[in-house]
């Protein structure tokens, strides 16, 4: 299912692909892993789609190479101890859902920007984005979230918090016309 949330993210990452040029980008709770196809599509990024699900992972990179997209695919349990695969952005949309998985999130933001990295992380509003903000702030990280527009204008920060207006699933079937404009 795609949600509203990752297709305003992946426009938003495909718009600024130049910064993520030579770059190895990894997702977070890829899902359909419509940010990552977006920027194997427009960028020359390294992509690393993650997600717990397999079955899930496997549709994506049958999709990408359907595509001619090079990306790789690798299972991460967001809420596990596993690092990060190395990177130098964490891409992540719409993934607030639970206290726990918020709160992961966080962690695993905080984990990359202490590497030196940087971390964009695109949110409707879910019930659990109070965590996510809470963990940050614990941790001495910036946690407001900015619409879209105020995004990457020749920005630099480390962490890029991006709230995305609208909750609802566009489509179980992306070819749908609702998709395009």
């Amino acid at each position: 299912r795609l949600w509203h949330c990752s297709i305003v993210l992946a426009r938003l990452l495909a718009s600024n692909c130049e910064a993520f040029d030579g770059t190895r980008v990894v997702e977070l709770g890829a899902g359909t892993g419509l940010c990552s196809l977006a920027l194997a599509a427009t960028s020359s990024a390294s992509i690393v789609a993650t997600d717990s699900d397999e079955a899930g992972l496997a549709l994506l990179q049958q999709s990408a190479d359907g595509q001619g997209l090079r990306l790789a695919t690798a299972v991460l349990d967001v809420c596990g101890d596993d690092s990060l695969p190395e990177a130098a952005w964490l891409v992540a949309s719409d993934v607030l859902y639970t206290p726990q998985l918020a709160q992961a999130v966080a962690r695993r933001c905080i984990e990359m920007v202490r590497r030196g990295g940087r971390a964009i992380v695109a949110d409707p509003g879910r019930p659990a984005r109070p965590y996510f903000v809470a963990a940050l702030e614990q941790a001495g990280m910036p946690s407001s979230f900015r619409l879209p527009s105020q995004c990457f204008a020749g920005g630099d920060a480390r962490l890029l918090l991006v709230h995305i207006e609208g909750e609802k699933s566009v489509s179980a079937f992306p070819a749908f016309a609702e998709l395009e404009g």
